[in-house]
């Protein structure tokens, strides 16, 4: 036996004695059907059905708290067209006319709004000029 079945070998018989002694099986059992390991998390502890009807529980409860928060912060859809004439679609939170800017090198006021951009990360300010369209999501 060269050194290389010979790991193969030891590997297997690690895996043996592991099954043996994580669910209290014979050498026989443990060999002929090994219990169903798509069963098992990662840690080694089998999923009970109160796990899987605690995450399904947990996973309704954040959709439901998810629909919430959409409906107090609503997110939009604005279509804004640049000074070099480039269209872009931005989604965009926080959109609310008491964020008005004015513009103080050109003297006018309440040229546009500045509103929080998902792609972006940060805020940006939009002026009305180039505002196409806005929509609710």
């Amino acid at each position: 036996m060269n050194s290389m079945q010979r790991e193969k070998t030891l590997t297997g018989e690690v895996l043996i004695n592991y099954i043996m002694r994580r669910w209290n099986l014979t050498r026989d059992q443990a060999v002929s059907s090994p219990p169903a390991f798509h069963k098992t998390r990662f840690d080694g502890e089998a999923s009970s059905q109160k796990d899987i009807k605690f995450k399904k529980k947990k996973g309704i409860m954040f959709r439901f708290i998810k629909k919430l928060f959409k409906k107090f912060r609503p997110t939009y859809n604005l279509v804004y067209r640049k000074k070099d004439g480039k269209t872009k679609l931005y989604r965009v939170n926080g959109f609310n006319l008491n964020n008005q800017f004015d513009n103080q090198a050109e003297g006018e006021r309440n040229v546009g709004v500045r509103a929080w951009c998902y792609s972006r990360q940060g805020i940006r300010s939009f002026r009305y000029e180039g505002i196409i369209s806005l929509t609710k999501n």
